[in-house]
């Protein structure tokens, strides 16, 4: 079971939506339960993050599909997985940015990389990509 809980002031946790609520009335009283906290991903910031992808598509000429522009940044940004094959090379993949796979404060950091990369990509500043990001989303 899956669910969303919001922080209180007295450090308490309550059920962040309706559905939230369902859940967490199927635990019974005493029921010991396994939690894993992560701090939910923005949808916003996720829109963000591929408004940055698309203005950069947009802006160059060296990549013809926006999925390789986007797995290219992000293993230049650092975010990627080594896998060794049977014959024992080396092969390196994007890492997924799937909200399962990557918490806010990583997908913060992935995004402050990226913009970093785009910026020497494109020879524009940072200041000015932030401005333009508007635009596309």
């Amino acid at each position: 079971m899956k669910l969303f809980l919001t922080k209180r002031q007295d450090g308490s946790f309550l059920p962040s939506y309706p559905s939230d609520h369902d859940k967490v009335k199927k635990i019974k009283v005493n029921d010991e339960v396994e939690v894993t906290i992560r701090k939910a991903r923005n949808p916003m910031f996720h829109r963000k993050f591929f408004a940055l992808i698309n203005m950069t598509f947009e802006n160059q000429e060296k990549f013809t599909d926006i999925n390789a522009l986007r797995y290219w940044l992000t293993m230049k940004a650092g975010f990627y997985d080594k896998v060794e094959t049977p014959d024992e090379k080396l092969m390196f993949l994007p890492k997924s940015i799937s909200f399962e796979k990557m918490d806010e404060h990583e997908f913060s950091d992935l995004y402050d990389r990226i913009l970093d990369v785009i910026s020497n990509f494109l020879n524009v500043s940072k200041p000015e990509i932030e401005r333009e990001i508007v635009n596309f989303y």
